[in-house]
């Protein structure tokens, strides 16, 4: 059979979804394929015994409440006509840390810009001013950030200078320069960047664009999940990418992205090949580059760009069903960020290597959703970071080892 498609989206992850039900709003024969039974890539939901788990979507961002929406919710909601029960979280998160000899941290920070701003004030007295100048700042960014995108990638420098100053002035500096810039004072500056970890970098190489365009907007509009995981939201944006007209096809493996004279000409799958000129790849680059496309078809801008790329930060997730409730075990924050220090920097170091270390964003799914469990019960997840490949260096180690207890005496 032959199948000819406008174009063809390879993963149905957040990204492959959105985009599958974008181009079948907009009139175009489109084909979304995944190598998993699943869609929703990690915005799914998995069951051992008697507990379903989250294993994604903590707390996304920009969502907002109906009536003054986020536009990730803009985007689902009112863009692709898909209908999510989301149920607010209660607070922005609780920040411990545990640093030896230090004025260590225990605080519970709360949604809202006023709510934030007096709450930093009583944690760190005389913060406020610098607070208020941060928020200012950040408000600053997103309107050239909402600039920059209206633009389509064609923004006036002129209006860039003239309107947006600040945003040019603070674009290229880290997350710390700018703070200090702001004469933050350092314990706020600490309970500030709690959320540091989502982004995986340390604020003193983080860019501050990034960093304040997501605080801001969780600041403002607070957070919110699927009331059923996220799974909810994947299983509705594959209905509706159905009724758009749409074709998902599951257990189907992107073997190759057939080329021709420089064009995309369609795409060999594990269940024959689909002629198309345009294909929308929802995977890592490097899949993309090195498996799915001959060497001499990758333009040398973009091997230039894939290999000056860093490892980024890998998260490892403990998930816990638990036998007794989160009131009995003293739980009362959806939100934890533990921290043996908030010196980011070192923390980012101590994530090179197994040992001693506590960086932890655990998340009690039951303080925004009681019934998320059987009653008497909590889910719990417990997530940290790794820097660079330790695994593959803990895995020649102790292939290394089994080898030398294998050597004769």
């Amino acid at each position: 059979m032959e199948h000819i498609y406008d174009a063809v989206i390879i993963g149905a992850g957040n990204g492959g979804l959105s985009a599958a039900a974008a181009m079948a709003k907009a009139g175009k024969k489109a084909l979304l394929i995944e190598q998993h039974n699943l869609p929703g890539g990690f915005a799914t939901s998995f069951v051992r015994g008697r507990f379903e788990f989250e294993p994604s979507l903590h707390m996304p961002c920009d969502v907002g409440p109906a009536e003054n929406p986020g536009d990730l919710r803009k985007l689902i909601e009112h863009t692709f006509g898909v209908d999510i029960d989301w149920v607010n979280i209660p607070e922005a998160y609780r920040l411990i840390t545990f640093e030896e000899g230090k004025n260590n941290i225990d605080v519970v920070m709360p949604f809202g810009i006023e709510e934030f701003t007096d709450e930093m004030e009583k944690q760190v007295q005389g913060s406020r001013s610098s607070v208020e100048r941060f928020i200012s700042l950040c408000e600053d960014v997103m309107a050239a950030l909402a600039y920059i995108g209206a633009s389509g990638g064609k923004a006036d420098s002129k209006v860039l200078m003239k309107e947006h100053a600040n945003f040019l002035k603070c674009g290229g500096y880290s997350v710390d320069t700018v703070l200090d810039a702001l004469r933050m004072p350092k314990q706020a500056q600490k309970i500030l960047c709690a959320y540091w970890c989502y982004l995986g970098i340390a604020t003193n190489e983080l860019n501050f664009t990034l960093f304040a365009a997501m605080l801001y907007k969780y600041l403002l509009r607070g957070g919110r999940i699927p009331r059923m995981r996220s799974h909810e939201l994947s299983l509705a944006m594959d209905k509706r990418i159905r009724e758009l007209g749409g074709e998902i096809w599951y257990n189907t493996k992107a073997e190759k992205i057939l080329i021709n004279e420089g064009k995309v000409v369609g795409l060999r799958t594990s269940r024959g090949e689909i002629k198309t000129s345009h294909i929308i790849a929802c995977c890592s680059p490097h899949s993309v580059y090195g498996d799915l496309m001959d060497d001499i078809d990758v333009p040398e801008q973009q091997k230039r760009a894939v290999n000056a790329r860093r490892i980024g930060a890998r998260g490892f997730v403990v998930y816990l069903g638990l036998n007794k409730s989160a009131k009995e075990l003293g739980l009362t924050s959806y939100s934890y960020f533990i921290y043996g220090t908030m010196d980011t920097a070192k923390e980012t170091v101590n994530a090179k290597r197994f040992n001693e270390h506590p960086i932890q964003a655990s998340i009690c799914l039951n303080c925004a959703i009681p019934d998320a469990s059987p009653e008497g019960t909590c889910i719990m997840s417990f997530t940290t970071l790794y820097n660079e490949d330790i695994w593959a260096a803990s895995t020649r180690k102790n292939m290394s080892l089994k080898s030398a207890k294998l050597q004769p005496a």
